[in-house]
């Protein structure tokens, strides 16, 4: 679910029925006692209450559970792990289980909302896609679902559309309908709408990263339709750098794919072999081999071959897509229920969930709804609780909590792309502000400064684990590398122990490296319910642990954590971390004599970290060296 600041969304309403700030206050005033400040509350420096919030939202047509969640109205939680599934089968082409989600939510009672009747025309218009339904049928559906929330929409006039609700993926399907009539031009103007449109919406940065991908990718096509290629390029080269640092690697091959195609019809041929080598790589590396035979297919239409290296006399057999387990929610209205039943349903006290978090008091005014919930809380208690925040916690009222979560992930991705002087720039204006000086901010503050250290002076450096125990012990202050498997652990909290054992596998102490990978994994294991969070970090502590046991001399351990790992990530479509799981592959087979497919490996390893430049082009020298060393001891 996208994050979303409700004072923002009461603005577009507001915008979208042409009124302004004076216009709505002056109705308010004629049907309500009291009413907010509507700039205050717009702005976010005024926290509505439960009369006001509904009747402003009375007087502009639609009601609180329609601007508290972006896709479904008032439904308990169960209904979500519904829509995820479903959403999860059309993302994967799986007709029979989507069909089978959708006829159950159908069913449901009490889901006769505008929202709720939209949400499900727009998964039915998805359906019938699939299925193959005359186009005309379906834009017609598609339209009827867009006007039940947005009545003065005008598909001939978006310029930057205020959207709202379903209708970003709504808009999304009527240009791939659009396109589907030939109607190309139209199309690409419908999709560079819904791209001004995500990038306007009251959503998190990353929210709005992860949103931009399939459209990018819709884009690609219209564009290679139409033989828009200069922008065509410009596009992959968005969309990948997206897909590489927000969106675990995701639909990588497609837009090098893409680009290879450009590059081709401009004529630069010498540029665009290495992007089609490429494409045939990542393919390979989540084993589709239609696709990556495909690309041969492309590139020879142009005249160019290369040499697939033995990929193609490898046996990749399609893993099956899987659709990430998740707990059974328990049924309830407020955050504070929530996290009392999840509690109980752990068997911990309070004092042990919410230790270095937020005071026991404060804990019991939460959990009894004498206090609002704040994001500060709320989503490391989840995690410790073993639960994806992101599927229970999809609003703010808040200002100030909408504004962190966007700094935060945009400090992050300054770190990831290696930009440590804008990060240390906004690490500053995080650091004054008085939420981020204690517990969960101040130790997110401390983790940033630690990861830049890292960037900076390389993970060897004698001063990190002193580092990571101050870091750590801010929201964990009984830590002991002995303990980790029975340890409450946020996702932060897991990924600095990481690092601690990353530590100690660099300066030569692998055993403790192991232990410490082994003891993360199976908390990871024993606690996490909710497998789109354990995801995040599981794969790479697998692969982490496979490196450190072929060191050991382990490789039979080794290659079966790395099976396992690889494994993982395909059946979940995850290419990003596959390349170093495929390079430590071929290494442990060859130090046990199986060298048949290493060379094959290390080929589709090179290439799919090249994909993924600059983020790991160190990666990628050392692997190009390890080919030429292979390739000249095969000569001698």
């Amino acid at each position: 679910m996208a994050h979303i600041f409700t004072g923002d969304r009461i603005k577009r309403l507001r915008l979208r029925q042409q009124w302004t700030q004076e216009m709505l206050s002056d109705e308010m005033e004629n049907q309500i006692k009291y009413h907010p400040d509507m700039y205050r509350l717009e702005k976010g420096l005024l926290m509505p209450t439960g009369e006001s919030l509904d009747g402003v939202l009375k007087i502009l047509g639609t009601d609180n559970g329609e601007i508290i969640c972006p896709m479904l109205d008032d439904q308990p939680m169960h209904v979500y792990t519904m829509r995820y599934i479903l959403l999860q089968a059309l993302e994967n082409g799986d007709l029979t289980k989507a069909l089978d989600m959708y006829y159950k939510m159908v069913a449901l009672k009490g889901f006769d909302s505008p929202v709720n009747q939209q949400f499900l025309m727009s998964q039915q218009a998805r359906i019938w896609e699939l299925q193959g339904r005359p186009v005309q049928e379906i834009k017609q559906l598609v339209m009827e679902a867009i006007y039940l929330t947005y009545k003065d929409f005008d598909p001939d006039n978006l310029l930057i559309p205020i959207l709202l609700f379903e209708e970003f993926e709504l808009l999304h399907t009527l240009s791939r309908l659009e396109a589907a009539m030939d109607n190309n031009h139209h199309a690409i103007n419908l999709s560079n709408a819904l791209y001004n449109a995500i990038n306007n919406a009251p959503i998190g940065y990353r929210d709005k990263r992860q949103k931009l991908v399939p459209v990018l990718l819709t884009r690609a096509f219209f564009q290679e339709k139409i033989g828009d290629y200069t922008e065509l390029i410009k596009t992959c080269d968005e969309g990948l750098d997206i897909s590489v640092h927000y969106y675990a690697g995701r639909c990588a091959p497609n837009f090098v794919q893409y680009k290879a195609v450009a590059l081709s019809e401009l004529n630069r041929m010498s540029e665009a072999l290495p992007f089609f080598k490429q494409a045939y790589m990542g393919y390979s590396l989540l084993h589709d081999r239609f696709n990556a035979n495909n690309v041969i297919d492309i590139a020879h239409k142009y005249g160019l071959t290369f040499e697939l290296h033995g990929v193609d006399k490898l046996n990749l057999h399609e893993v099956p897509f899987q659709i990430y387990a998740r707990r059974t929610p328990p049924a309830c209205k407020t955050f504070g229920d929530l996290i009392r039943a999840l509690r109980k349903e752990a068997g911990l006290t309070k004092k042990a969930l919410c230790n270095g978090i937020i005071s026991e008091a404060n804990m019991s005014r939460f959990e009894s709804n004498q206090i609002p919930g704040h994001m500060d809380y709320i989503k490391p208690m989840l995690e410790r609780l073993g639960c994806e925040h992101n599927l229970y916690c999809n609003f703010y009222l808040n200002k100030n909590d909408y504004d962190n979560k966007y700094l935060r992930d945009y400090l992050k991705g300054l770190i990831i792309k290696r930009k440590f002087d804008e990060a240390e720039e906004l690490l500053i204006k995080l650091k004054n502000k008085k939420k981020c000086q204690k517990r969960a901010n101040l130790q997110f503050i401390k983790s940033s400064e630690l990861f830049i250290f890292i960037g900076k002076k390389g993970i060897a450096n004698p001063e990190i684990p002193a580092l990571i125990l101050e870091t750590l012990k801010i929201t964990c202050p009984h830590f002991s590398e002995d303990n980790i498997e029975s340890l409450l652990l946020t996702l932060d909290e897991l990924n600095l122990i990481s690092y601690l054992a990353s530590y100690y596998g660099s300066n030569g102490n692998e055993k403790r490296a192991v232990n410490i990978y082994e003891k993360i994994i199976v908390n990871l294991d024993t606690r996490y319910q909710d497998e789109d969070a354990k995801i995040r970090i599981y794969p790479a502590q697998l692969s982490r642990l496979a490196t450190c046991l072929s060191r050991l001399k382990e490789n039979k351990k080794a290659l079966l954590v790395l099976n396992k790992a690889i494994q993982t990530d395909l059946s979940h479509r995850r290419i990003l971390w596959l390349p170093e799981m495929l390079s430590t592959k071929a290494y442990v087979e060859n130090e046990m004599g199986i060298s048949k497919n290493c060379l094959s490996y290390y080929n589709m390893s090179y290439y799919g970290f090249g994909m993924f430049a600059p983020r790991f082009d160190r990666h990628e020298k050392i692997i190009k060296k390890l080919i030429e060393s292979i390739v000249e001891s095969s000569k001698a």
